[in-house]
């Protein structure tokens, strides 16, 4: 009875290449590359092979990082933030005073013209320093 030959030799004697340093290896102990999960065709010795990282398959999963707010609101400024209640609004069941009310107006004008005025100021010390920087 004839015996099934395989169509190739074992090779366990056979020397191959590193497709990536060169150097002369058993041609067992070269392993095949991949990138994501794909064959390459390249053969490697074991100092030269990395297996498929993971950051190479980040765009098969759907991440959904949403960054921007619903309805934001932009800060009006720091002193305004940080009344408890602006004026007109009722307290202990009162209705406010016209002088409480209207010194609690002159207070947040005073308040927004004076946080315009920094910002302003801070801006203009900005755009020096940046010119001065060009220049020099």
């Amino acid at each position: 009875m004839a015996t099934k030959s395989n169509k190739f030799a074992q090779g366990k004697y056979a020397w191959g290449i590193c497709d990536i340093c060169g150097i002369r290896y058993k041609l067992t102990g070269l392993r095949e590359t991949t990138i994501r999960q794909r064959r390459t065709g390249l053969l490697s010795c074991p100092t030269c092979w990395d297996p498929d990282h993971a950051q190479n398959f980040l765009d098969r999963f759907v991440v959904a990082d949403a960054q921007a707010l619903r309805r934001a609101r932009p800060d009006t400024g720091k002193y305004q933030s940080r009344i408890l209640r602006p004026p007109g609004n009722w307290i202990n069941g009162r209705p406010p005073d016209p002088e409480q009310q209207a010194r609690e107006m002159a207070e947040l004008r005073a308040a927004a013209w004076k946080s315009k005025a920094m910002a302003e100021a801070e801006a203009n010390a900005w755009l020096r320093g940046h010119q001065e920087g060009v220049r020099s």
